[in-house]
């Protein structure tokens, strides 16, 4: 017996479940002999429902197919509970209703408008099913199999929240503040409950005593309208009880983050997902207040489920994490397997490199990006700055502001050394007046001039020289201009990988002279958030072209993915102790997929994506989940603001069959009257959603998130799940890397590739296998370029005594490598239309390793770049093709 959630196999159940409904479905299973077909589930032990087994027979008979199934339960209660479950799944299709009674049998009776019946009956430990065409041919299934005994199914006799992922899919947030009659009737009418909000773990006044009146009062609103809630629970974003920073015991650790703005260390640069790794006290407090919310309302059974405080579970950067150089040895010798020896010569080549643990650091993001060997800081002295011209042009964060775009800046000449700026304010970098220059949605373009020493030595040696800027800013407001001496070495400087601009770098070697130089930054997003330093090591991304800062770069970043892991964990274990039932909403834990599925399906847990809905993502749970049977959630990046908009929105929540919405915004900003029209005249559209399921999978996308968390964002993911692939009528199932390893996904006939830049061992290992075994494998621009040690090594390529000439393939034109001619071979059957077509495309070159064709290797060129280099290939490899 295999024993998980209700939500790991709450698909499988509804599969069960469907066999009395849809008779037609056995005639897909093997024939037993004389038209009857036979199928078994289970047994599944389920939250909720308890352990449950089915058995199905479906048969012809004159005038048409009827069918029968037994579902059996672990005692009359549990019956109970499945059977009331069923009926109210049933009776919420606007063509299905309750029928009169059989003559002489109390079971319930399900009619379909455009024909067919049902009839639902309680026999002690077991609930059976009949299905047939019509009443009279139900009445006489029903006296063959001994139905007089049957009793009839109670309405709502089961748990309210087993609705969470079908009859209560679609959620509203419901904030704190008071709603108008008009609004709370539109609630009542409407086919959605509501997402409670508002709730921060540390609104916690004194020690043990918590502010729980924001929702009590949104409860006593949704009370006095009959409707549910999703609870949830919001960990504090770095805002720490008044209380907390108010006390000075001794030993208390007391965050020291300042709130809304950045400092010196990298972590701060990211506010809002800080709560993901404060100390223990923090934790200790945002623990106890959870318990305790959940405990005062977890016999409420208006309440649905609840939601892991930690709002978009991710990693982003190398942080330091709290005991972070204590945990990070730790995690090297017992998670790793590392003894010194070895961790020296796998991050430096020499194992003797390290002789106590005492000796192994964590470096933080500068380090990687050139903060390394020789460099000088430029922020360790005050700055005269001044904010520049502005301009805001709408959406989130956008900014079009440039140098010289009115009669101050440029023109007046303050990128000149001989400037007077004694009017100018000064602090340093890191102040919080400086960092405060910052908005989500707006910029405060900023100037800034120092002058710094730059020793002779350090120049010294004929190395070319760096200047590193770390803004961490958002789109446009990522530019960066730098004059040095009065001479210009950047303009609009940003990183084009990404809307954030973490780091960019330029070569200022003949900028700069020894002694006192003077530098005028203009920055397009106000305030550098972390570091600006000279070094003689450039820019780079990884792989980096030393293979052992490759291997400490990931070390690092599997280690503040673990870290985060066991927090996820810890809190769900906790969740799980007060309350062993209700499904656990885990806001976007994208950096740690497979991984979190596993205790997804351990804990009753599912995933939300937070600003899906308005657009298709390459990284959409349901795609992620749907392989496990999982069921995933959810929301808006912003709302619709039209009908046409709406249509779109809703459109792509079906076409992936998303088990649940969470719309993010509450009633009180719902005002459009468009939209309320639209929400109106698709009440029984809207009242679907959940009820459908991706069926069978025939095509799979490889989206291996480690190439985001651990080799951070190299490549880039091909976005063929937004919607390019549905447009061909095909929607796809997402494979994580970790997983594909592991055998997931082998199964599928196809597997399309989305750009798995680096390719470890493992995962070569997988594609070969899943090939072999008879899949097609469809690889993609940067697939298997490198290893995690090594830039450019095309490992996949390698495997079958190929290599890839990346010669079109630079930093610069990432994204956008220069166009050449193909042309397709005229035996090719791959696209029969392009045979002995010529065609424009973008891509490597494709050749043997030693120049000669491998005997053991069945290769067929289908196109040929105008050199003759190969530009697809096509290999059969086993039973597949690759």
């Amino acid at each position: 017996m295999k024993t998980t959630s209700l939500f790991g196999m709450a698909a499988k159940m509804a599969f069960v479940l469907c066999l009395a409904a849809m008779p037609a479905w056995a005639e897909e299973r093997g024939a037993t002999g004389g038209g009857t077909r036979t199928a078994e589930a289970g047994p599944f032990a389920m939250r909720g429902f308890g352990t449950v087994s089915a058995t199905a027979q479906s048969r012809e008979v004159a005038g048409g197919r009827v069918s029968r199934v037994v579902f059996q339960t672990e005692d009359a209660a549990k019956a109970r509970i499945v059977a009331s479950k069923y009926l109210a799944d049933l009776l919420a299709y606007g063509a299905v209703s309750r029928g009169q009674p059989l003559p002489g049998l109390q079971a319930t009776v399900i009619e379909v408008r455009h024909g067919g019946a049902w009839l639902l009956g309680l026999d002690n430990t077991q609930v059976r099913v009949l299905n047939a065409p019509n009443r009279e041919m139900l009445t006489t299934l029903a006296r063959s199999q001994g139905a007089a005994n049957w009793q009839a199914v109670p309405e709502q006799a089961y748990p309210r929240w087993l609705d969470n992922f079908d009859n209560a899919a679609l959620g509203i947030w419901w904030t704190p503040g008071t709603k108008t009659p008009e609004q709370l009737a539109w609630m009542k009418d409407f086919p959605a409950v509501a997402n409670l909000h508002g709730q921060l773990l540390t609104d916690n006044p004194a020690p043990g005593v918590y502010d729980t009146s924001g929702p009590a009062h949104a409860m006593a609103q949704l009370n006095s309208i009959g409707k549910p809630y999703r609870y949830m629970l919001w960990a504090s974003a770095g805002q720490e009880p008044v209380w907390l920073n108010a006390w000075t015991l001794p030993g208390h650790h007391i965050e020291d983050r300042p709130k809304a703005y950045l400092g010196r260390r990298f972590f701060d640069a990211g506010p809002y997902l800080s709560h993901q790794g404060m100390s223990d006290t923090m934790h200790a407090i945002t623990r106890n207040a959870m318990v305790e919310m959940m405990r005062q309302h977890v016999d409420d059974d208006q309440v649905l489920g609840w939601m892991e405080p930690h709002g978009e579970f991710g990693v982003r950067h190398l942080e330091l994490l709290p005991g972070y150089q204590s945990r990070f040895p730790d995690w090297l010798r017992t998670e790793k397997g590392y003894d010194l020896a070895a961790l020296g010569r796998a991050w430096t080549g020499n194992p003797a490199a390290f002789a106590d643990w005492s000796e192994v650091t964590y470096k933080t993001y500068d380090y990687f990006k050139g903060r390394r060997g020789r460099f000088l800081d430029l922020d360790d002295i005050p700055w005269r700055w001044r904010p520049g011209d502005r301009e805001v042009i709408g959406g989130h964060g956008r900014m079009s502001a440039r140098p010289g775009s009115g009669p101050e800046g440029e023109p007046a000449g303050w990128h000149k050394p001989d400037f007077d700026d004694s009017d100018w304010a000064a602090n340093r970098r890191d102040h919080f007046r400086l960092l405060s220059q910052w908005s989500e949605r707006h910029f405060y373009p900023l100037w800034y001039r120092f002058t710094h020493e730059v020793p002779a030595e350090f120049l010294a040696g004929g190395r070319k020289i760096y200047l590193h800027i770390m803004p961490r800013s958002e789109h446009a407001g990522g530019e960066i201009t730098v004059w040095i001496n009065g001479r210009e070495v950047a303009r609009k400087l940003r990183e084009r990988r990404s809307w954030l601009t973490l780091h960019v770098h330029m070569d200022v070697t003949e900028a700069l002279r020894p002694g006192d130089n003077h530098f005028a930054i203009y920055s397009n997003g106000g305030r550098i958030a972390y570091r600006v330093w000279l070094s003689d090591s450039p820019g780079e991304t990884f792989p980096f072209a030393d293979a052992g800062l490759s291997q400490r770069y990931a070390d690092q970043r599997a280690f503040y993915n673990w870290d985060k892991l066991q927090t996820l964990k810890s809190y769900l274990r906790l969740m799980r102790a007060v309350d062993p039932n209700r499904p656990i909403k885990v806001m976007t834990p994208g950096n740690f997929q497979a991984e979190a599925m596993e205790l997804f399906e351990r804990y009753g847990a599912y995933p939300q994506l937070t600003g899906q809905g308005s657009q298709l993502r390459y990284h959409h749970y349901k795609g992620y989940s749907a392989l496990r049977r999982l069921p995933s959630s959810s929301e808006a990046g912003s709302p619709p603001n039209s009908a046409r908009e709406a249509q779109y929105f809703f459109a792509t929540m079906f076409t992936e069959s998303q088990d649940k919405h969470d719309y993010v915004f509450d009633m009180l900003n719902v005002r459009n009257s468009e939209m309320i029209t639209w929400w109106n005249d698709n009440k029984a559209l809207l009242s679907t959603l959940g009820k459908t399921d991706l069926a069978d999978f025939k095509l799979g996308v490889l989206s291996d998130l480690r190439q985001g968390y651990l080799y951070g964002g190299v490549g880039g993911g091909l976005g063929f799940s937004h919607g390019s692939l549905q447009a061909l009528g095909l929607t796809p199932v997402l494979v994580d890397g970790l997983e594909f390893e592991k055998g997931l996904g082998h199964a599928l006939p196809v597997i399309l590739d989305s750009s798995t830049a680096v390719m470890a061992p493992a995962m070569v290992d997988s594609v070969k296998r899943y090939v072999a075994e008879g899949g097609v494998f469809v690889t993609s621009v940067h697939a298997g370029r490198h290893t995690p040690t090594q830039r450019d090594a095309w490992p996949l390529a390698a495997a079958f005594g190929l290599k890839g000439d990346g010669t079109r393939v630079t930093g610069d034109n990432y994204h956008r490598w220069p166009s050449a001619k193909l042309r397709f071979t005229a035996e090719q059957t791959l696209l029969p239309s392009l045979r002995g077509q010529e065609a424009a495309g973008r891509g490597i070159s494709i050749d043997w390793q030693d120049k000669r064709p491998r005997a053991d290797v069945a290769l067929s060129p289908l196109a040929h770049w105008e050199d003759g280099s190969m530009a697809i290939a096509e290999i059969t490899h086993g039973k597949g093709r690759i």
